[in-house]
C-alpha cells in the first residue's frame, strides 16, 4: 500500500503564512482503545433519533469527554469537543471546537488537503440541532463569514 500525501502549512506569530509543502511520509496512527459509546443522535430540530439526552447530560455533569460526529456513512468528520456546556435549563448539551482549519478533498478523492486560502473556523453544536460557526482568515484578524443553522439527520 502506498503512503498517503500529507500537506503541511507552517504558521508563525499571528498565523502568518510562510508556505506550503506536499510530500509523502510514513505515519504511525494510534487509536484510543477506550470503548466510546454513542450516547445520542439528534436530527436538525433536536429530536432524539437514538440514545437518551438525559444520559448525555448526566455524563457531561460527571466530567466525561465528548466526541461529536457530523456527516453520514460516506462523508463526515469526528472531533473531540474542547469545551462542553449545559444549557441554562440543564436539558441540552453544547460542544465547541476551537482549532479547525478549512480543508478540501484532494484531486484523487481519497485524501484531504488544507484549502489554498485557508481559514480558521470555530464551531458550537448543540443537542437542540443548532450549529454556529465563525470563520477567520488565517494570518489576518478578519472574519470572512459567520453562519448559524441546523445540523443532524
Amino acid at each position: 500500500m502506498e503512503p498517503s500525501v500529507s500537506r503541511c502549512t507552517t504558521w508563525e506569530k499571528i498565523s502568518k503564512r510562510r508556505g506550503d509543502s506536499t510530500r509523502r511520509l510514513k505515519v504511525k496512527w494510534f487509536v484510543d482503545t477506550r470503548p466510546w459509546e454513542q450516547a445520542l443522535s439528534n436530527d436538525r430540530f433536536g429530536h432524539v433519533l437514538n440514545g437518551n439526552r438525559s444520559s448525555l447530560v448526566q455524563a457531561v455533569r460527571a466530567g466525561a469527554d465528548v466526541r461529536c460526529f457530523i456527516g453520514n456513512k460516506v462523508r463526515g468528520y469526528a472531533y473531540k469537543a474542547q469545551n462542553v456546556a449545559l444549557s441554562p435549563d440543564g436539558n441540552h448539551v453544547a460542544a465547541q471546537a476551537l482549532n479547525q482549519v478549512s480543508m478540501r478533498s484532494a484531486h484523487n478523492g481519497s485524501e484531504m488537503k488544507i484549502k489554498r486560502k485557508a481559514y480558521w473556523w470555530f464551531k458550537i453544536v448543540s443537542t437542540t440541532g443548532s450549529r454556529d460557526i465563525s470563520r477567520w482568515t488565517a494570518g489576518k484578524h478578519k472574519s470572512p463569514a459567520h453562519s448559524s443553522g441546523r445540523i443532524g439527520h
